[in-house]
This record gives structure tokens, sequence and C-alpha cells, in this order.
């Protein structure tokens, strides 16, 4: 019984990080009122989460003059809810198809 149950609760934990799967996305990064955006079909929330990615808002602010406005990035990031989770985020070197 306990191994069964020890078991379930395995699967269940493999289960739930299989669901958290990391996408790269081409796109564009604005700011609003404070609030960070990727837009490619949609506009969505931003949340920056990790090393790699503290301190976006001055980085923002120092590329926006370079590049202008809407900065074309790739980022990699986890799709929750109502917003993007974002682990990496890098200037599109090309620019973004569309």
């Amino acid at each position: 019984m306990r191994l069964g149950l020890f078991i379930a609760v395995l699967t269940l934990c493999f289960a739930a990080k299989a669901q958290t799967q990391l996408d790269t996305l081409e796109g564009w990064w604005t700011m609003q009122d404070g609030q960070h955006y990727f837009e490619d079909n949609e506009l969505i929330k931003v949340k920056f989460v990790g090393e790699e990615v503290w301190g976006m808002e001055d980085y923002y602010a120092a590329m926006v003059p370079q590049l202008g406005l809407p900065l074309q990035v790739i980022i990699i990031a986890v799709k929750k809810e109502d917003f993007l989770e974002v682990y990496t985020l890098n200037p599109s070197p090309e620019g973004c198809d569309n």
C-alpha cells in the first residue's frame, strides 16, 4: 500500500514537471505603466524569473534609444494562465518574422 502511494506521488511529480515546457518565442517586448509585455499574435504580461533577467527595467531603458520601439526579442519562457514567465531575453539579431 505504501509503495503504491509512493509510486503514485512520484508519478504525479514527474507529470507536473513535464507540463512546464520551456518555449523559445520571437516577438516584441514593450513596457507600459511599469508592466512588461511580450507581443507575438497577442499581448501578454511578462514576469521575469531567474538571475539572467534581473534588472530588465534598466536594460529596457538602455536598449530603446539604440533600437527603437518596440524591441524585437527572442525569449525562453513558460506560458502560465495570464502571463509568461521569462527565463532569458535577447535582442533578435535579424528582427522578427511577420
